[in-house]
């Protein structure tokens, strides 16, 4: 579990400094809250290795799941901090749950959820941002995240099907390349051996592919005189 530097005010106005171990920035929130510690600053410590090379980055899908259920908290009439907390602390992702209480942060110091999702969610497509800044404008938040998410959804489900269109001929070209590569290497060769120098009645395409074979049964030549 990280642990997370801070710094408080106590009830006299004093402040306070220390070093806590919690899942999240929230939860750190809420247990100095406990002790009647106001909280304005907090920083994850740092053993010197970078925490965001041991983390899986968050795939199309995720980032689509993540908007999805922040758009369906809404919906059900959850504040926007409180929807927010809730995906710091159920969020499988920990990318994900650590950049829901930096936008949460965010939004308790002023910013606008557009901004705080740019900064924080760099990985998200552009129109995202675009849409829950036009939700922040006409006050519906949730339906402008939904229409993202639907969006972000139909997108995942198109890359897939192209890569599933893709994939089949690739593969076919592959096993053909190297089906024509054998050929070459093994067969023509012995096809060569067999007619020998009477070529006078084949084929023009048939005196082609034996002479780009030739050079294959010269490389080979002492497998095909053993065999």
């Amino acid at each position: 579990m990280p642990i997370y530097k801070y710094k408080a005010l106590d009830r006299s106005g004093e402040t306070v400094k220390g070093e806590i171990e919690a899942a999240s920035e929230t939860a750190v929130h809420e247990r100095l809250k406990t002790r009647r510690l106001d909280l304005f600053e907090i920083s994850q410590k740092s053993d010197g290795l970078d925490i965001q090379l041991f983390r899986r980055r968050a795939s199309s899908k995720d980032m689509a799941r993540y908007i999805r259920q922040l758009a369906t908290l809404l919906s059900a009439g959850v504040t926007l901090l409180d929807a927010l907390a809730s995906l710091a602390k159920s969020n499988a992702h920990p990318g994900l749950a650590q950049a829901s209480d930096n936008i949460r942060k965010d939004l308790r110091s002023g910013e606008r959820l557009s901004r705080a999702m740019e900064a924080h969610l760099p990985t998200l497509p552009s129109y995202v941002p675009r849409l829950a800044e036009l939700g922040e404008a006409t006050g519906q938040s949730a339906k402008a995240l939904s229409d993202a998410a639907e969006r972000m959804e139909f997108e995942d489900i198109m890359r897939g099907e192209v890569r599933t269109a893709l994939s089949y001929p690739i593969f076919l070209s592959v096993i053909g390349t190297v089906i024509i590569f054998l050929l070459f290497l093994f067969i023509v060769p012995r096809f060569d051996a067999l007619i020998g120098d009477n070529r006078d009645n084949l084929p023009a395409i048939s005196k082609f592919v034996i002479n780009m074979g030739g050079g294959g049964s010269k490389i080979t030549s002492p497998l095909c005189s053993s065999r």
